[in-house]
């Protein structure tokens, strides 16, 4: 062994004092196992296109390898560019004084030039992905935050999700649910401890249901079409047809955290509207129909919306995960919210280490498992067969899958700017 690594030294020694090149690292590499090269070829290749079929068949290289290079050279350019974090808070607030006995909550943060301007009617600020000019964006672009890369999947989200505020903000049971909420945040922020009515009453005065009265999924409108583009993202379609689909996409909708009742205070119409206009299935849908190709590219996307957020985490109950980590940084947690770890990765590193992770975490038969990677970080492989998931799993893994992206592309490398 110890030979063939002096040998391998040496020739690269010598091809370099010939001033030969050396080639360039490959996507995938010869390192990699079979599975984790069909994992990085077809998560990646998903959110760089969601329209393409990603089906790894040995290829030495992906067809997206090119432009992450690029992204990322450019990136690297810019020696005072945002990177990423890992982010940590106590659990005090629900464990009192028994969180100093406990890890803390891990975040991941990822991009440290968040956005905090807050848009009208909402509670939190947005992130940049959301806002991003994909329209007008062309590669060479500046483009720091890693959006531009991932612009045929992060395009038709931004899209959906603009759809769904603008039907939520459209509905008269909806505002009558964002005062309740209105209150509910207000109450927290202000350290106010008197009762709050969680009652949500539609125009007549009739209650249609109550708030849970927890300020985390006091939802404002951006946050509730997150809640809902998650919830439809989840369940596979393979085995169902048009028809159980538009049922299963109406019913996730349905579904909310904001409640007592897990169920919404939207009207059917408003409901119908947001499955039609927004999900692209339409009401007179029959088993027999095929499933359209621009629904069934805006599905394949739904994934890559965990790595639109600048900040993402494995939340507490009720929420599911993943969400927004945004509250990491509102008033109630701000005091507490600290960095864990600096990542000194470009943004589209950190949204690729995302897309590597998350889904498979997500999805770990034994669900949320509170101790587990309390004692040590998981192995690669274990990342790829969770058994179980929390938010430390997931801040470990990240670093994971960061590793494994700094040997395709040595951009993506955890090393601070020279």
């Amino acid at each position: 062994m110890q030979m063939c690594l002096a040998f391998a030294m040496s020739t690269f020694l010598l091809l370099a004092l010939l001033g030969q090149s050396v080639a360039k690292r490959t996507v995938l590499p010869a390192w990699g196992d079979e599975e984790t090269k069909q994992l990085v070829y077809e998560q990646i290749g998903r959110c760089r296109d969601p329209g393409n079929r990603w089906t790894w068949n040995g290829q030495a290289e992906a067809e997206w390898e090119p432009a992450f290079g690029e992204a990322v050279k450019q990136a690297r350019a810019d020696p005072n560019g945002p990177h990423a974090q890992t982010l940590q808070r106590p659990l005090k607030s629900t464990f009192g004084f028994l969180a100093s006995f406990l890890p803390y909550h891990a975040a991941l943060q990822l991009t440290t030039d968040r956005m905090k301007k807050v848009s009208e009617g909402q509670f939190s600020p947005d992130s940049h992905c959301f806002a991003f000019d994909y329209k007008n964006f062309s590669p060479g672009d500046a483009d720091p935050h890693g959006c531009g890369f991932f612009k045929k999947s992060f395009q038709p989200l931004q899209k959906l999700r603009q759809c769904i505020t603008h039907k939520l903000e459209s509905s008269i049971n909806w505002k009558a649910y964002k005062a309740v909420a209105n209150k509910i945040r207000a109450a927290e922020r202000d350290g106010r401890k008197d009762r709050i009515d969680l009652s949500i009453r539609d125009d007549n005065g009739a209650t249609i249901a109550n708030a849970t009265g927890k300020w985390e999924v006091a939802y404002d409108s951006i946050r509730r079409a997150d809640e809902m583009v998650k919830s439809v993202s989840f369940k596979d379609w393979q085995e169902l047809d048009m028809k159980s689909i538009k049922k299963e996409v109406q019913r996730k909708i349905k579904t909310t955290v904001t409640t007592n009742t897990k169920q919404s205070v939207l009207d059917d119409d408003t409901i119908a509207a947001i499955r039609r206009d927004c999900f692209l299935i339409s009401d007179d849908v029959s088993a027999d129909n095929q499933i359209p190709r621009e629904l069934a590219t805006l599905k394949n996307a739904m994934p890559c919306y965990d790595l639109m957020w600048d900040q993402v985490e494995v939340p507490g109950a009720p929420q599911q995960p993943f969400v927004n980590a945004i509250n990491m940084w509102e008033p109630p947690l701000l005091s507490t919210t600290t960095v864990k770890q600096e990542h000194y990765v470009p943004p589209v590193c950190a949204r690729a280490a995302v897309a590597l992770v998350a889904d498979r975490q997500k999805r770990a038969p034994g669900k949320y498992k509170a101790l587990s990677c309390t004692h040590k970080c998981r192995s690669w492989r274990s990342c790829m067969h969770p058994s179980h998931f929390n938010c430390i799993c997931f801040a470990c893994c990240f670093q994971n899958a960061l590793r494994r992206l700094c040997e395709i592309d040595d951009g993506c490398c955890d090393k601070p700017p020279a």
